[in-house]
Parts: structure tokens; C-alpha cells; sequence
């Protein structure tokens, strides 16, 4: 992988990135690749890392200006400190497992204020803090333990995957 992204004419757009790996033994290869990658990069639009949750995903992915699509599954959060994906729209957190950063999924969503679409599905994460509000939602597919439904209530579409625990919340339903 390593020599095929360096390789590559950089000339090249490069607009989707999928990258499954399920036992990752060199952690700093990868971070290395996809550092590169983001740098040399200008028109990366699209990324999907599924690393397996020993393997945590390089910070630089949270400050990549031309991601409109981040689909994170299998992966392991750390130290992560600052989010700024101002032309992100499509937001996926799949089985995410945080380390030393409390307010991830709060650092998310407030650098990323233009997002429509945001699923989140169990994380070892459970939140107590307040959202901001995404005015630009769309769409919400969450589990309720993480993701309060009072920043979700204004969505045309809404889909939950716990159990909820029931607290006030109004919801309008437009027909």
C-alpha cells in the first residue's frame, strides 16, 4: 500500500480512500501512509478507515479540509484535541473505542458545522456533556446512549438503535 500510494503521480486526483485492515502490526506505517496521503493530497473527498481497535487513527484525519465523507469503523480515538472539517457533510463513528478524549464526539460535531448526515453506532463512549445543534442535519442514525435527541429533533429522518431512556423532549412532526 505504502509504495502504491508514494508511487502514484500526484497530479492524480485521488477522491475516495477505503482502507480495511483488520490486524495492524505497524502502527507508524500506516499512520505514515495516511499522513502523506491527507498532505499531498488536495482533493481527497472521501474517507473510510476500518483499522481494527488496536490501531488508532492518525489526528491529521480530523483536520482534513476537503473531506466531505468520514466513515470510521473499528478504530481507536486517542489524544485527539481540535476537529476541523468545515466542508464535512456525511459523519459514520461504527464501533469506536476512545482514549483520553472525553468530549470526542463534542469536538466533532462542533468542527463540523455543515454536516447532513450523522450515524453513530455503539461506542465506548457514554456522554453526559450538551450539544451544540447542527442546523444543516438532515439525516440521524444514533444510539441514544451517545448522541442526546435533543440535536437530533429537527432531522427529517430519524433512526435510533438502543433502547431510549425516556426524558421530555418535543418533537414537530411536518407532513
Amino acid at each position: 500500500m505504502n509504495s502504491f500510494l508514494r508511487g502514484r503521480d500526484m497530479d492524480q486526483p485521488l477522491h475516495i480512500l477505503r482502507l480495511g485492515c483488520y490486524f495492524v502490526f505497524n502502527h507508524d506505517a500506516i499512520h505514515a501512509c495516511i499522513h502523506d496521503l491527507l498532505r499531498r493530497s488536495g482533493t481527497l473527498e472521501h474517507l473510510h478507515l476500518q483499522m481494527g481497535l488496536f490501531a488508532p487513527v492518525p489526528s491529521v484525519v480530523f483536520t482534513c479540509k476537503t473531506l466531505v465523507v468520514l466513515e470510521l469503523v473499528f478504530i481507536r480515538v486517542e489524544n485527539t484535541s481540535f476537529v476541523d472539517l468545515p466542508l464535512l457533510k456525511i459523519l459514520h463513528l461504527n464501533f469506536i473505542s476512545v482514549v483520553d478524549c472525553p468530549d470526542l464526539l463534542q469536538q466533532f460535531l462542533s468542527g463540523c458545522l455543515n454536516l447532513e448526515h450523522l450515524k453513530v453506532k455503539i461506542m465506548d463512549y457514554r456522554t453526559l456533556e450538551e450539544f451544540q445543534t447542527l442546523p444543516k442535519l438532515v439525516r440521524a442514525e444514533i444510539d441514544t446512549c451517545v448522541v442526546p435527541l435533543e440535536i437530533v429533533k429537527n432531522v427529517q429522518v430519524l433512526v435510533t438503535s438502543s433502547v431510549m431512556r425516556v426524558k421530555f423532549v418535543s418533537f414537530t412532526f411536518q407532513f
